[in-house]
């Protein structure tokens, strides 16, 4: 059965509701208050649901069970994240944005677990603004991509960023060729 967001009665408030092939409401749980300059995105988990809503200041991270029961919660202060959650090959949730640090973008990466814990945070990022734009899981690790400031010229150029399963990515020594 169809299953969307929808905003609730409270103030400000989400709800994931499940509909009937026939349209009735078969039931509505609601999420909590949601910012209504959030984005909000849902995807479909095993077992259940994420729930990503994000806006400047930052963006929460939802998770439910089939029957829309909140299992956690996890705020992020100054992250802007992507609306996908993905699992990697162990099952763990990643997701990636961008991070406000001291007035700018970086590139950000983290790993929850089913309970809405962040086990690792990543940040990439130097100078200017670094806007995460797509991320995927790999057998060995996640790929980001986004655009940021060239360090040739004055315009922006495409990054691409490929980390291990725990998000860290090898550094580039000054000396290396």
């Amino acid at each position: 059965a169809p299953v969307a967001l929808a905003r609730s009665s409270e103030p400000e408030g989400l709800a994931l509701e499940r509909h009937e092939p026939d349209g009735q409401l078969a039931w509505a749980k609601p999420l909590g208050s949601m910012s209504p300059k959030f984005d909000c995105h849902l995807t479909r988990m095993a077992g259940g649901w994420s729930v990503v809503a994000s806006g400047t200041g930052g963006s929460r991270l939802l998770t439910t069970d089939a029957e829309g029961e909140i299992l956690s919660d996890t705020s992020f202060e100054a992250v802007e994240l992507l609306p996908e959650v993905r699992l990697d090959p162990e099952g763990l949730r990643v997701v990636a944005g961008s991070r406000d640090e001291a007035g700018g973008l970086d590139a950000y990466l983290a790993g929850i677990s089913a309970t809405g814990e962040i086990l690792w945070e990543r940040r990439f990022g130097g100078l200017g603004d670094e806007r995460t734009a797509y991320f995927a899981v790999l057998s060995d690790g996640f790929l980001l991509s986004g655009r940021g400031p060239s360090t040739a010229n004055d315009w922006e150029a495409t990054f691409f960023i490929k980390t291990d399963l725990e998000g860290d990515a090898p550094t580039c020594s000054p000396e290396a060729p």
